[in-house]
């Protein structure tokens, strides 16, 4: 374990574990597909700018009627609450 890692809370260790957990499967998961030709740093950057664009989309004329502890925004439908959890999980 590097020394960045040793100051850290069990639970944020866990955390941090629980990504990189992740972080594996989704390299496994491309890499039984031989998608790695397709990921290159342009390739990632532009469809990462698509997936913004679309929650950019959702978001556009929708105000500022967020809260910091993560309360839905009362004028979002819920077709494009959908969308949205369906971007973000993406």
């Amino acid at each position: 374990m590097t020394s960045e890692f040793m100051s850290l809370s069990n639970e944020t260790m866990q955390h941090v574990q629980s990504l990189q957990n992740i972080s594996l499967k989704i390299r496994n998961f491309a890499s039984e597909r031989d998608w790695e030709k397709h990921h290159s740093p342009r390739n990632i950057a532009l469809a990462l700018m698509g997936e913004l664009g679309e929650l950019a989309e959702l978001l556009q004329y929708k105000g500022d009627n967020y809260t910091a502890d993560g309360d839905v925004v009362p004028d979002i439908t819920d077709e494009e609450r959908d969308h949205l959890g369906q971007e973000v999980r993406m």
